[in-house]
């Protein structure tokens, strides 16, 4: 790297990525503290319950663990995808069965959440990381749940769950009706250097994603939908297909 010009794109990357860095160590403290703040107001309502015999008591603090150790578990695999890319491990799986189990297993927190989870399971094989791609789909629909989450209003909160084959691509999308991202945070997000802020959760499970997409040879992409909400993409190359036969950018929805 004799030439100055590439010393000085070399020293700019580096800078970009070191403020990057500083900026997701500081938006990790306030998720921390968050978290700690949810497990030991949990914990409060559990040991009170106890106390008081109040079965109730004890039921809502049991579900605000639950629900917080759930977000430090998303928040511990994120933040290794950010920190450093994770090996692959593929193996053969089809769209249907890991829609089927990310659905399965957000049921109980939609409920919760008074959130209309649905999912259209469609056909097709690939190969891919399950740990990987389950990851990426779990990261839009806590998206999808906080979105809806922050929306005004009496309508009911929707989130869609679809999988398909488009050669050369597996397509997944993840619909919501809720509050779109901020256009700042989402550009930032979906590429390969992020600077969180704050308390930016979301920001972090859509950059995660964009990972998790890349390194798997695919995209992660977003759209809006209708006067509200938001539609994200994420294709993979589907087996038996040539990827450098399309573009994953280039993939179209399906139906709404």
């Amino acid at each position: 790297m004799d030439d100055p010009g590439d010393c000085s794109a070399a020293l700019a990357d580096l800078s970009r990525r070191l403020d990057s860095q500083a900026a997701f160590v500081g938006s990790l403290t306030h998720a921390l503290k968050g978290l700690l703040s949810g497990l030991e107001g949990g914990l409060y309502l559990v040991e009170s319950g106890l106390r008081k015999g109040d079965a109730e008591r004890v039921k809502s603090g049991t579900d605000m663990l639950q629900r917080n150790l759930g977000r430090a578990r998303s928040l511990v695999g994120n933040t290794l995808y950010y920190a450093r890319d994770r090996e692959i491990h593929r193996e053969e799986m089809t769209s249907q069965e890991v829609l089927s189990e990310c659905a399965s297993s957000f049921a109980r927190l939609a409920e919760q959440h008074d959130v209309t989870l649905e999912a259209v399971p469609g056909e097709g094989r690939f190969h891919g990381d399950r740990f990987g791609i389950q990851a990426l789909l779990a990261n839009l629909v806590e998206n999808a749940f906080e979105s809806c989450g922050k929306k005004g209003g009496t309508d009911a909160r929707r989130v869609s769950l679809q999988a398909r084959r488009q050669p050369p691509w597996i397509v997944f999308e993840v619909t919501h009706n809720g509050r779109p991202m901020d256009s700042n945070t989402l550009s930032g997000a979906l590429g390969p250097v992020y600077a969180p802020s704050g308390s930016d959760r979301a920001g972090l499970w859509i950059h995660a994603a964009w990972r998790i997409a890349a390194a798997h040879g695919g995209s992660l992409r977003a759209e809006p939908v209708g006067s509200g909400g938001e539609r994200f993409i994420a294709v993979f190359p589907a087996e038996g297909d040539d990827p450098s036969a399309g573009r994953g950018e280039e993939v179209g929805h399906g139906a709404t």
